[in-house]
């Protein structure tokens, strides 16, 4: 069954973080399979608060997402993203076939 991880950009808090996640997120895919589905697109909220951004990555199930994640390699980047801006992030579970 697939699996999302969608990351809701919030707040801007620094450019220059985010300019060092943006330069490195593209090696931070390591082995993984990731299927880019939106990135870093501006949405039209209808509901709820502010978000200035929305990225959201297919994978290939939960424990895929999860392992991305977790690796070493984006543990590595994730500081840049998270000093840079406010976020929610969720893993959800897609449906299966």
């Amino acid at each position: 069954m697939p699996a999302y991880v969608i990351i809701v950009q919030e707040q801007i808090i620094d450019q220059d973080e985010l300019d060092l996640y943006a330069k490195g997120a593209p090696g931070a895919v390591g082995t993984h399979k990731i299927v880019p589905l939106v990135l870093h697109a501006a949405p039209k909220v209808i509901e709820g608060g502010p978000a200035e951004a929305v990225t959201m990555l297919q994978f290939d199930d939960v424990a895929a997402a999860e392992a991305w994640y977790e690796s070493p390699e984006y543990q590595a980047i994730l500081q840049h993203r998270l000093r840079g801006a406010r976020y929610h992030s969720f893993i959800v579970p897609g449906f299966g076939a």
